[in-house]
């Protein structure tokens, strides 16, 4: 496997658990396909807004180049690190 898009819908909305690509396979445009393929399943199933977590240590910038929006942030956390919690509302 190279990568992989996992979550779940409740009403209608759709929470992204995990994105994950394999290191090698990185930086190839494989995590934007994914993206994009999970917002669409999203929409199909009626979904108005999507969800996700991340840590500033893993991809809050590639979440952000694709329209995702911090809508709470939890500082704190060892090393510095920052949890953000990403939406995207879906049109």
């Amino acid at each position: 496997m190279i990568g992989a898009a996992i979550g779940h819908t409740w009403g209608q909305s759709c929470e992204l658990g995990q994105l994950w690509v394999a290191e090698a396979s990185r930086r190839q445009g494989l995590g934007s396909r994914l993206i994009r393929r999970y917002e669409a399943e999203a929409r199909a199933r009626g979904c108005e807004l999507i969800y996700l977590d991340t840590f500033s240590f893993h991809a809050p910038e590639f979440y952000a180049s694709h329209g995702y929006e911090v809508a709470c942030e939890l500082g704190g956390l060892p090393d510095d690190a920052v949890l953000y919690i990403l939406k995207k509302e879906l049109a």
